[in-house]
């Protein structure tokens, strides 16, 4: 009894040879969105520090941000006196991210 997905054209052989490709493909797909999803809730989870950067006259201060700080207010920090909000900035994380090995390497291509 032949199989019904197979017929006598010389090219039969490739049906099952590219489901078995494009099922291959949807799987490395799947896992590699996965652990992208993973990354992205990681990244998501970890908590930014702002700080603020004051003028004070010439002189720049750096401090932890306060809540309810824009470029250009005035705000305490300086010595003896208010300076000016200068920049608000998030506070770079010196992190380094290695390439995963084996499979995982693999896709992230």
């Amino acid at each position: 009894m032949p199989l019904p997905f197979i017929d006598d054209s010389p090219l039969a052989w490739l049906q099952p040879l590219i489901l078995a490709g494009v099922l291959l493909l949807t799987i490395i797909l799947m896992l590699r969105q996965a652990g992208e999803m993973k990354r992205l809730e990681e990244a998501a989870s970890r908590r930014r520090e702002f700080i603020t950067i004051l003028d004070c006259g010439g002189r720049e201060v750096r401090r932890p941000f306060r809540e309810g700080e824009y470029v250009g207010a005035e705000a305490e920090g300086c010595d003896g006196g208010a300076g000016v909000v200068k920049a608000i900035v998030v506070k770079p994380e010196e992190e380094k991210r290695e390439r995963a090995k084996g499979i995982r390497g693999l896709l992230r291509l």
